[in-house]
């Protein structure tokens, strides 16, 4: 009873030439876990090998539920689960005043021991030994799991924790002592899915999954996310696990609470402490680690104490956020706002806008509310001022209202007259301050007084890995892009913060956000005001930016755009972006909606003659350089070169015969200090070759004719006049609505089927009949009446969309037919060899001149 015991239980290591065995005895050579696996055979997969090797099978039995009710026979060898039915005259020991009794012999002070403190720890001991038991039979079996070594665990746990003072992680945690966002790896030892029903349908549903996790000394409740509990449907994540945890959040308590407290109990399921877990900051260990913190020391898993995500593969969308991540970054888009009033919240969904937008719109609102200060100001003070001379002292008021207020002054008193001076003096700071308050209030009682905006920067990232062993450095030069992309969004994003982010730069990101859904099939990162990032200090080389996936900016030839445009198919979604340079030749404006947006057209092309037609839209007036782009065409006798970053091709346009690209939030026109081609662009276009093929193009674009493409065999191009407009009716709906095209106003009867037909006079012989769809209509009038002013119009294109069947058919006729326009149509060839009508596709005004200089 009075020989030491050590504070570790330690192995001597024997290797015999018949078999590999292990000898544990007092005072021997310490082996790690690591090791000892590489000494032994594989672990058995089935349980009758383990029999066969000598396990008992009540050590199969053992979990951490059921570890605390294990009995040891006199030799020190698991018998059974107490409550078990045994033998009378069985005897065998295991009981906490067993533990308790053995401790004391082995020098342990009877009164530092607790209870729940044996209990605790016998329970985490007799699991351990009877894994370790379990996966090493043909070793450990019958030695490992006894009664010698639970106490030899104990007293080594005692000397370590309540002699010594050393507390393990998660008591630490548990105290609030340690931050729970410390990299750590625990072991999972249970997993109860809670399970509630719904009010409506009364059915079972899933409602979360909650896993004890431990360090080997300690237990907490864990509440994992939902990528978390899908790998552990799958069987990821089972009882025996073990997962690198940081960034874990400690829910459900303020103050720190000790696991030895009777308040903290793992086993009720209305404990509200949680360890909160995400998918992005736990990772799957070897079942060799150690339990505990985790070392920083030569790890590469761990940077600046944080769990390092190697690659943007590895990110999973809703699964928290990322600890630490090293991005390069490909592109910078342009800085942009995001207005938080309601008031702006439209159909169009978010409203971004550039900073010139931004200090615009600031502006105009600043003046907005300076009307309405002034306003409320006036009728603020009247308020204030009858308010305040109501609280005057009576000599003031009769003073007011006599004759001659200086001779009634003049009659009172001292006393009186320093009252009245009193009052007089607090009077002014009384209506200013009160005025001041009501002014306040009745702008907080408006709507639309009130603007905040924020401000973000929008980069595109790509991974950037500098860590792990040469063998996966290597594969960059086999795989580019091995890493893939993500487009990152910076919020409230700072000045220093934009210079951080030049592309070709290499930066570190601590707590970044990851949203649970992609963009283009692309990933989605944002960064506020907890993300940190920094300089990584060397830069990488050019050649190391090239594999990992970075691209400089190049602009290219049109005829790349060309191809682009034609490989585009019209069902897919995600639309490629592309950097691109060209003359302006054309700039033509559609007015969209009814709050004075415009769509403009930018027509441009380049030495190849090939075209590409780039659409903006634009919502208010702040926007001036379509103006300025219209003064700068080719059209207009001016000359200027366009570099425009990062729109997005569109299909093809057979019509015109030329590649579409959008301009986009993330679009903006680049710098031409640095361009390479733009010495060549201003020496084609001042040439006369240039000069002629910019003509021949826009009399091309101005007779809507395609530029170089063939028309497809299913559409055509025909100019003519509009000789009569008639509604043409399914036979479902003939017999509903007479059909003329004189009778007035047509009838709000069902109208499913109907469309209209005009007649198209193109000069040769009869008149072409076409099928003209309703949303055309408006298309048609707005040729018409371009001459008409602009609010006219405008009422005029809304009644044909809201109302259709409504329209005064003679009063149309009158507006298209008689007023002599020459139309271009694009029409569609008929579907069914049946069919006699074409349908129109696409309605211009033709140019008459444009038309007559290609063909004279």
């Amino acid at each position: 009873s009075t020989q030491p015991f050590p504070k570790e239980l330690q192995y001597e290591e024997r290797i015999v030439k018949a078999g590999r065995r292990f000898n544990f005895v007092p005072g021997g050579k310490k082996v790690s876990l690591m090791q000892f696996s590489l000494f032994i055979e594989p672990m058995k997969i089935e349980v009758k090998h383990a029999l066969l090797e000598g396990v008992r099978k009540v050590t199969l039995e053992v979990t951490p539920e059921v570890s605390t009710r294990l009995r040891f026979d006199t030799n020190g060898l698991p018998l059974l689960f107490f409550g078990q039915v045994v033998d009378k005259n069985a005897y065998f020991i295991g009981s906490v005043k067993d533990y308790r009794s053995s401790l004391v012999e082995c020098g342990c002070s009877d009164a530092k021991l607790v209870d729940g403190w044996i209990s605790n720890h016998c329970r985490w001991i007799i699991w351990k030994l009877a894994s370790m038991e379990r996966r090493f039979p043909a070793t450990l079996s019958g030695k490992y799991l006894t009664y010698k070594h639970v106490i030899l665990q104990l007293k080594s746990r005692y000397d370590k924790e309540i002699r010594g003072s050393s507390r393990p992680a998660l008591r630490k945690i548990l105290n609030r002592d340690v931050a729970a966002s410390i990299p750590m790896i625990l072991c999972v030892s249970n997993i109860i899915k809670k399970r509630s029903r719904s009010k409506r349908d009364n059915q079972e549903m899933s409602d979360e999954i909650v896993v004890h996790l431990t360090d080997g000394w300690y237990v907490i409740p864990a509440l994992v996310d939902s990528v978390l509990q899908q790998f552990i449907r799958r069987g990821k994540i089972c009882v025996g696990s073990k997962l690198l945890v940081c960034n874990a959040v400690l829910e459900g308590v303020d103050d720190g609470i000790d696991p030895m407290d009777r308040a903290y109990s793992c086993a009720v399921r209305s404990f509200s402490l949680k360890l909160k877990l995400t998918a992005n900051s736990t990772r799957l260990c070897k079942w060799t680690a150690k339990l505990g913190f985790v070392e920083r020391k030569s790890n590469v898993w761990l940077q600046d104490g944080l769990l390092v995500t190697r690659s943007l593969r590895h990110v999973i969308p809703g699964g928290g956020s990322i600890p630490i991540i090293d991005l390069i970054v490909c592109k910078r888009y342009p800085i942009l706002y995001l207005e938080e009033s309601s008031s702006t919240v439209s159909e169009r969904g978010p409203h971004f806008m550039t900073e010139s937008q931004n200090a615009h719109c600031q502006k105009e609102f600043e003046l907005m509310r300076q009307k309405c200060i002034d306003k409320a100001s006036e009728a603020a003070q009247l308020k204030s001022i009858k308010e305040v001379d109501e609280m005057g002292p009576t000599e003031w008021k009769r003073m007011l209202s006599a004759v001659s207020p200086p001779d009634y002054y003049e009659k009172l008193t001292s006393f009186q007259r320093k009252e009245i001076d009193t009052w007089e003096e607090r009077r002014g700071s009384m209506i200013q301050e009160r005025t001041r308050k009501e002014i306040t209030n009745t702008l907080e009682d408006e709507d639309g007084l009130s603007r905040k905006s924020k401000r973000l920067l929008r980069v595109y990232v790509c991974s950037y890995s500098n860590h792990g062993p040469a063998k996966d450095r290597n594969a960059y030069k086999t795989i580019p892009a091995h890493h893939g992309h993500a487009l990152l969004t910076i919020w409230d994003v700072s000045d220093n913060q934009v210079d951080l982010f030049q592309e070709g730069t290499a930066v570190r990101l601590k707590n970044l956000g990851v949203k649970s859904k992609r963009c283009d099939g692309m990933l989605q990162l944002h960064a506020n005001a907890r993300a940190m990032m920094e300089k990584i200090t060397p830069q990488p080389s050019k050649e190391f930016l090239r594999l990992s996936g970075f691209k400089k900016r190049k602009y290219n030839n049109l005829l790349w755009a060309q191809l682009l445009s034609k490989q585009m198919e019209k069902s897919c979604l995600h639309c490629p972006e592309h950097d691109c340079i060209g003359y302006l030749l054309k700039v033509s404006t559609l007015i969209i909606g009814d709050g004075g947006g415009k769509r403009v057209y930018l027509y441009l092309t380049d030495e190849s003659g090939f075209l590409i037609r780039v659409e903006r839209d634009f919502y208010n007036s702040s926007d001036s350089c379509s103006s300025q782009w219209v003064c700068g065409s080719h059209d207009f006798g001016q000359g200027m070169i366009l570099p425009i970053r990062d729109i997005r091709i569109l299909p093809f346009d057979p019509v015109e015969g030329c590649a579409v690209g959008i301009w986009t939030e993330s679009s903006s026109l680049g710098d031409l200090t640095n361009c390479e081609r733009i010495f060549m662009l201003k020496e084609w276009c001042s040439s006369t070759l240039g000069t002629l093929i910019c003509d021949n193009l826009l009399d091309k674009l101005g007779s809507h004719l395609p530029c170089f493409e063939k028309l497809p065999n299913t559409v055509a191009i025909v100019i003519g006049f509009v000789v009569a407009l008639k509604v043409h009716m399914s036979s479902k709906d003939h017999k509903s609505v007479n059909n003329t095209a004189v009778d007035g106003y047509l009838g709000q009867n069902d109208t499913s089927g109907t469309t209209f037909k005009i007649y198209i006079d193109t000069g040769k012989g009869r008149a072409l009949e076409a099928i003209l769809p309703p949303n055309f209509v408006s298309d048609l009038l707005g040729v018409c009446l371009s001459d008409v002013k602009l609010d006219v119009m405008n009422q005029l294109k809304t009644d044909a969309k809201q109302n259709l069947l409504a329209l005064d058919l003679e009063s149309l006729n009158k507006q298209i037919c008689e007023t002599n326009t020459l139309f271009t149509f694009a029409l569609n060839s008929p579907k069914n060899l049946s069919d006699v009508c074409y349908e129109v596709a696409g309605i211009k005004r033709a140019d008459i001149l444009s038309t007559a200089r290609l063909y004279l």
